[in-house]
């Protein structure tokens, strides 16, 4: 486990306070799964890494600020395990703020999602949550 490796180096090597807080805060990162919720490329945000932890992308399909092609294109780069929830019809924000029944989609899948890669929990809930017909489509590239 590459946590687990990262906490021997820290304990061998004697670092300044701000630095050991620093490499335990990069062992965690490269640990905890990412979420990409509308996402856009930022400027000055360089390249998707094509490392990385499991993802959960969340991004509606009538989305006028962030196109859903970027988020599409940021899925394709991502390693497995992955997730692409589409939100038919959905815009912008609505969705993560008050748009029902997007928002309830939203939060399960998301609850369902870290429970998963952080408990250990089956991805039973995420598929239940995410796979709404009509409203949603699921995207999972998980093996």
């Amino acid at each position: 486990m590459r946590l687990a490796s990262r906490s021997r180096d820290i304990r061998t090597a004697p670092r300044p306070r701000s630095q050991l807080r620093t490499t335990i805060g990069s062992a965690i990162l490269e640990w905890v799964p990412r979420f990409v919720l509308s996402g856009a490329a930022l400027p000055g945000m360089g390249p998707f890494p094509r490392r990385g932890p499991p993802l959960l992308a969340v991004q509606g399909t009538a989305d006028t600020i962030n196109a859903p092609a970027s988020t599409a294109g940021f899925f394709r780069l991502a390693r497995r395990p992955k997730f692409l929830l589409w939100l038919v019809g959905a815009s912008h924000l609505p969705p993560y703020t008050d748009q029902q029944p997007q928002l309830g989609i939203v939060e399960r899948a998301t609850t369902a999602f870290l429970d998963h890669y952080l408990k250990g929990r089956s991805l039973h809930a995420l598929e239940k949550a995410a796979q709404r017909p009509g409203l949603t489509r699921l995207v999972a590239d998980a093996s």
